[in-house]
């Protein structure tokens, strides 16, 4: 019989993990100190695997449905949920490390980068400098429609943005 809101509600701690089970694996684990974690419980290529779906009440029992649903969809095309969702992470990670932004200080704090006659405290100036009107332009890609990326780094690089009013901050 699946599981009802009233049922969730209702669940008490108790000294050892309580599972209340739905259906097709999906199951709440009400922990001894009271917090209710929604698991899918499956198998891939005969091991046994668990999947966090999300804590009750920030998820409610649809939505931990819909989640299954999903899950479930992932194995039969043959992709583990687990590992679906670590490599989306890890692509996250890898889009955020390779802003533009992230990489045009990255260049600029490297010896080709920092020119050779600048000092240290004049190239950190041209580093905030310019990543500030990068972010003036919208976000780190330069969304405004009036300038592109390129005509910002330009800007940026031949000193144009000090004169121009709409981008100095």
């Amino acid at each position: 019989m699946p599981l009802t809101n009233t049922a969730i509600r209702n669940a008490k701690p108790s000294n050892k993990p309580i599972r209340l089970f739905d259906e097709r694996g999906l199951y709440l684990e009400v922990s001894p100190t009271g917090g209710k974690w929604w698991r899918l419980k499956f198998r891939f290529e005969g091991k046994e695997k668990r999947l966090s779906l999300g804590v009750y009440p920030d998820v409610p029992l649809k939505d931990a449905r819909d989640r299954r649903d999903a899950a479930l969809k992932l194995l039969a095309d043959g992709i583990v949920p687990s590992e679906n969702r670590k490599a989306q992470k890890l692509a996250r990670a890898d889009s955020a490390a390779n802003s533009f932004e992230v990489v045009a200080r990255e260049w600029l704090s490297s010896p080709i980068g920092t020119g050779c006659g600048s000092t240290g405290s004049s190239t950190s100036r041209n580093q905030e400098r310019m990543c500030s009107a990068i972010r003036s332009c919208g976000n780190s890609e330069g969304s405004n429609p009036e300038y592109s990326r390129k005509q910002v780094v330009a800007r940026c690089f031949f000193g144009q943005f000090r004169r121009d009013r709409h981008l100095t901050t």
